[in-house]
């Protein structure tokens, strides 16, 4: 008789664990597939437009340290939607400067008069980019209060 109780003891401790093990391990899938969606839409967003994230981030960075009102927000945006179409239509002209500096740089032996005229080929490419940045650092500080231009220009030099 001892026996049969120590047998149902056994049975009812064995079952109260499979249960646990079982609720613990719905639990933790659900867990992981939340995650896991959570990653999958991160990934998406990352396939879709890493420059949109970055310049996501960006904003929330400047909003967060200059406390910006939503009408600067919106203005800063227009420009940094602005600066990517100009910054996309540079990027196609500068790739041939990055293949053939490429093969330059690959040669048995650094021509610099070769990198020379290379470089003078692609400087008005390189005075539209400077030009560009300007403009865009130009076009914030006009948004912002003069004591977020402080802050904004504080922030610059620690870049």
């Amino acid at each position: 008789m001892q026996t049969t109780q120590q047998y149902a003891m056994i049975k009812r401790f064995i079952t109260i664990a499979a249960l646990l093990l079982a609720v613990t391990s719905v639990s933790s899938f659900a867990l992981a597939h939340q995650q896991h969606q959570h990653h999958k839409m991160y990934q998406q967003v990352m396939d879709i437009d890493k420059q949109a994230l970055k310049m996501h981030k960006r904003m929330h960075r400047l909003t967060k340290v200059l406390a910006l009102s939503e009408a600067q927000q919106a203005e800063i945006m227009q420009l940094f939607t602005e600066q990517k179409a100009e910054r996309l239509a540079q990027k196609t002209a500068l790739s041939g400067f990055k293949t053939q500096l490429q093969g330059l740089t690959q040669a048995s032996e650094f021509d610099e008069n070769q990198f020379n005229a290379i470089y003078a080929e692609f400087q008005p490419a390189f005075q539209a980019m400077a030009m560009q940045k300007a403009k865009m650092h130009h076009g914030v500080l006009q948004v912002l209060t003069p004591q977020q231009q402080q802050k904004y220009l504080k922030m610059r030099r620690h870049r």
